[in-house]
């Protein structure tokens, strides 16, 4: 199919890389199979950090306990969720701090681990700082799923909804739990804004403005 479907006349293949049935196709018998055709192949060698191979499942492992600083080492980037500003419930709003919800344009994307997190936002054109919620409200009895960032400096007279959307995870601060109500709920956003405006403090400059 890559030959004569795609017209492919360079493949580029992972060192360890299998296909096919069982997985028995190698990257060896690959390249074998391109010099009799004609097709260049070009076996990259893995990339190692702490003496183990970068991979997917590696990545996708970090993501899931909600190790986003490592997952960021292993990607050479932070993770990220683009999408668009969802309505929400304005429930945010009552408490002081407003959120953006975030509809994820991928179903495939893999979400974090359940947790509060320091984020890089961009909406409108615009960076923020942000203080991330993944999780479920359990504040509010729970439900869905959902990924809601209060924009630190955000002018929260205008509205974003329907903007497209990035969230940029930087590090875990917290897990997420149920609290008694609003004010004990607000009074622990107010410590994690702080502590996200001290994180991203040392991330570079211009992002807390």
């Amino acid at each position: 199919m890559l030959a004569e479907r795609l017209g492919a006349r360079a493949i580029f293949a992972g060192s360890s890389y299998t296909f096919g049935y069982r997985r028995e196709g190698t990257a060896q018998g690959l390249a074998e199979w391109g010099r009799a055709r004609g097709i260049e192949v070009h076996l990259v060698p893995a990339v190692l950090v702490d003496g183990e191979p970068v991979s997917s499942s590696r990545i996708r492992s970090a993501l899931r306990e909600g190790l986003v600083d490592e997952a960021a080492r292993l990607l050479g980037r932070y993770y990220s969720l683009r999408g668009r500003v969802a309505a929400g419930a304005g429930r945010g709003r009552t408490i002081g701090f407003p959120t953006a919800n975030l509809a994820v344009d991928s179903p495939r994307k893999i979400l974090p681990g359940v947790g509060v997190y320091a984020t890089i936002a961009t909406v409108g054109g615009r960076r923020y700082g942000g203080a991330t919620n993944v999780g479920r409200r359990p504040t509010f009895g729970g439900g869905q799923i959902t990924v809601e960032t209060h924009l630190l400096e955000f002018d929260v007279r205008g509205s974003v909804v329907g903007e497209p959307f990035l969230v940029e995870f930087v590090r875990r601060i917290r897990e997420e739990r149920a609290f008694s109500g609003p004010e004990e709920l607000g009074r622990q956003i107010a410590r994690d804004v702080a502590q996200v405006r001290e994180l991203l403090a040392t991330v570079g400059p211009g992002i807390i403005r």
